[in-house]
């Protein structure tokens, strides 16, 4: 018999992709000053995302700075997390390794905040890489050195990246153990509503959770336990389209759930609303668009010129949008 679909969604919870797992560089540093998520923002895509050539001119600088400075701690995470994010997990795996070889020097102060990031980067870049060649049994040593570096961060730190990192750790477990029948590694998870809530949007927006059905269905569940029915539907609208645009789960289950291309919006029972949500949620989706678009050809037209904010304070004084979200 056909589940009514809301049974199916509160079945699933945190997922967290390769992809989108805790990265600590000057970005996140500069994204989590800013307090906590925004919810609605972060179901519509409109927060700040950055296209390659951003992180090619980052690890261009880095690598230079590097050699006249190779005790700078900072510039290691920089070059390691650029080089993950466009796709080279082994360079980004070497950066770390060289950020150990710095650490293990005498009269190096401050340290432990870096040795924190070193175990959060490597177990991150190490994970991503593995999934990246394959995922295979024959490299599954790659993928449980990854985790025993995560779980290491997670001990010396466990309240950083929102704390989301128990949630990653999870995940790593559940797909080395191969638990993929099943649509979430966490089923029954009880805690803290509102912290992991905090948390899967910290994968949205500071990892690569945007391009996640994964990550988007997690936000639906935990959105729905809160009865926030509104941003729970838009959460779900966008694991729709990803699934629809040929995005995977890593859960064998969801892959073959016919209820996923159910309309999330005739979940909401008064028919005038499920009109206004559905017209807002693919307003606010164009507007986030048309916004990154923005954003996206402003940068280029910087980078043209040699210009990168890391090190130019004035990079955004000239950007101009006439967009507003429709609130």
């Amino acid at each position: 018999m056909r589940q009514p679909l809301v049974i199916l969604v509160l079945n699933f919870l945190l997922l967290i992709t390769s992809a989108n797992a805790c990265i600590w560089d000057r970005d996140t540093l500069r994204i989590e000053a800013d307090a906590k998520p925004d919810i609605l923002e972060t179901t519509t895509g409109r927060f700040p995302r950055f296209p390659d050539r951003y992180y090619e001119m980052r690890l261009e600088r880095v690598s230079e700075e590097l050699n006249q400075k190779p005790d700078a701690l900072d510039l290691y995470d920089d070059a390691g997390a650029a080089a993950d994010r466009l796709g080279n997990g082994k360079a980004a795996i070497e950066w770390m390794r060289k950020k150990k070889a710095i650490l293990e020097k005498q009269n190096i102060p401050d340290t432990a905040e870096h040795t924190y990031r070193y175990h959060a980067n490597l177990g991150t870049f190490l994970f991503h890489h593995w999934i990246r060649s394959g995922a295979s049994d024959d490299q599954i040593d790659m993928a449980k050195e990854g985790r025993d570096h995560i779980a290491n961060a997670i001990e010396l730190n466990p309240d950083a990246h929102f704390g989301r990192e128990k949630f990653q750790l999870m995940a790593m477990d559940w797909i080395i153990e191969k638990d993929q029948q099943s649509f979430s590694f966490i089923d029954g998870y009880q805690d803290d509503l509102d912290s992991a809530i905090e948390g899967v949007s910290g994968l949205i927006r500071l990892g690569n959770g945007w391009n996640s059905p994964d990550v988007f269905l997690a936000l639906n569940t935990l959105l729905l336990r809160k009865h926030e029915a509104y941003l729970a539907t838009m959460a779900f609208s966008r694991a729709q389209v990803l699934l629809s645009s040929g995005r995977r789960s890593f859960s064998i289950a969801v892959n073959k759930s016919e209820h996923l291309y159910d309309d999330p919006f005739r979940r909401i029972q008064d028919q005038s609303y499920q009109k206004l949500l559905r017209n807002f949620y693919q307003k606010a989706r164009a507007e986030a668009d048309n916004w990154q678009a923005a954003r996206f050809a402003y940068m280029e037209g910087k980078f043209a010129k040699g210009l990168h904010p890391d090190n130019d304070p004035d990079f955004w004084d000239n950007f101009s949008y006439a967009g507003k979200p429709p609130l």
